[in-house]
């Protein structure tokens, strides 16, 4: 229990020092980033109301930006566009345990998808549908936090990762009302 705990500290506390790591050394390229390639270069009405949002949206907010820096964004340096990841796992990246390290990596390794919930057991996990990848069965993913409010049928955006022989979210959610995320992965497909 206790080397699981100390692992689970060092996994969680990668995010945090990783991005740490990363307005350090590379602050005007990673907000040139964000701007463009995450917001999509909003209108000035568009950043005064992401700037407007309750702190509860802008705390999520906060969470989504920091992981798509970490598993999607590029960034240029030295006159080409380099994958953030890269910068983080390679050689001069930040120095992180083994496990921090390993969670980075597992991080990245699925790409952020439309969910359904197929099933919700509060307090314990949630049984989840890609409804990107139809071919593929649905998972059960260990998660108290998110199984206490999300009930069949929901549909989230999100980001699996490999946990042992199980999955965890990653963090990151973007919760759509049920017809909106149909649409969404209508336009998608």
């Amino acid at each position: 229990d206790e080397q699981f705990a100390v692992r689970q500290r060092e996994q969680m506390s990668a995010t945090p020092r990783a991005l740490d790591w990363l307005e350090q050394h590379y602050p005007e390229e990673m907000a040139e980033a964000v701007h463009f390639d995450y917001f999509g270069d909003p209108s000035e009405d568009d950043q005064q109301a992401l700037e407007a949002l309750p702190p509860h949206f802008q705390e999520m907010l906060q969470i989504n930006i920091g992981e798509w820096t970490l598993t999607d964004a590029r960034i240029e340096v030295e006159g080409k566009k380099v994958p953030v990841r890269e910068l983080l796992l390679g050689p001069g990246g930040p120095l992180l345990p083994a496990a921090g390290k390993d969670w980075l990596r597992r991080l990245g390794e699925r790409s952020l998808s439309l969910y359904e919930v197929r099933e919700a057991r509060s307090g314990e996990g949630l049984l989840l549908a890609d409804l990107l990848r139809p071919e593929e069965p649905a998972v059960w993913v260990d998660e108290r936090a998110a199984s206490r409010s999300l009930v069949r049928w929901d549909v989230l955006g999100a980001r699996l990762v490999r946990q042992g022989s199980g999955w965890v979210l990653s963090g990151a959610a973007y919760p759509f009302i049920r017809e909106e995320g149909l649409a969404c992965r209508d336009e998608i497909l």
